[in-house]
């Protein structure tokens, strides 16, 4: 799946924006004249560490209240500038598209609960709704991520963040999910299609696909990848099944 790189709002990625944004940011200011951060302090130590299955690069996956349950597989990604839900995810909360805010925005207002019952940060989260085939129910974004202020450690799978009350709580990321999720990818993107009879040995006459034919091609990854995925696991919150 491409890194999402562009915003919700549509407004700010005019020319004329991003040009003043670049221009600021050229700006050399000095110390006192920026703004000072507040927040609770965010250590990692010895203390922080806890059982992982070695070597590992795992993505940093977790579960999370949303609305109305307990949602696997969602993904903390700092590359993507929006929060991302599934529409078959966001069916399964008991939701559909006349929720969405704007239909031609593709875009939901959610709470999620970030951490567990007693330590917890709860945030009003817009989601981009997405129509399509991936491994993950929900990716968060730097939206959310800069919201509770979190800080990641990849090495340790672990993510500290602000809590409601201000001080800094704590969440390990689930590394079985992760792997899972992982394989599932791996296993849907190397299928390959078995090539007519008499044509195996035929070398390509052009290396350049047209536009047509890419688009099969990525059909087909598509198609291969909905085959392929992990079905979305839901659990009961609150006396609330879905």
């Amino acid at each position: 799946m491409a890194t999402i790189i562009v915003g919700i709002d549509g407004k700010k990625l005019s020319a004329g924006y991003q040009k003043a944004q670049i221009q600021k940011l050229s700006q050399v200011k000095a110390a006192r004249d920026l703004k000072p951060l507040n927040g609770p302090t965010m250590t990692f130590g010895p203390n922080d560490m806890h059982p992982l299955q070695t070597p590992y690069n795992d993505a940093l996956v977790i579960q999370l209240k949303v609305a109305n349950a307990m949602v696997r597989r969602i993904l903390m990604e700092t590359g993507s500038s929006v929060d991302i839900i599934t529409l078959e995810c966001l069916n399964k909360l008991q939701y559909s598209e006349k929720d969405l805010e704007a239909p031609e925005a593709l875009v939901v207002g959610l709470p999620v609960w970030v951490g567990n019952k007693d330590n917890s940060r709860t945030i009003e989260t817009n989601f981009l709704v997405l129509d399509i085939p991936v491994t993950y129910n929900v990716i968060l974004g730097r939206p959310t991520l800069n919201a509770i202020k979190a800080a990641v450690a990849p090495y340790l799978l672990l993510v500290k963040f602000e809590l409601d009350n201000r001080k800094a709580g704590k969440l390990y990321v689930h590394q079985k999910m992760a792997r899972e999720c992982y394989y599932v990818s791996l296993k849907s993107l190397g299928r390959k299609k078995e090539p007519p009879s008499g044509e195996a040995s035929r070398p390509p006459k052009n290396c350049k696909k047209s536009a047509t034919e890419a688009m099969v091609v990525l059909s087909a990854l598509a198609e291969e990848h909905r085959r392929a995925r992990l079905e979305p696991t839901y659990e009961v919150f609150g006396g609330i099944g879905v």
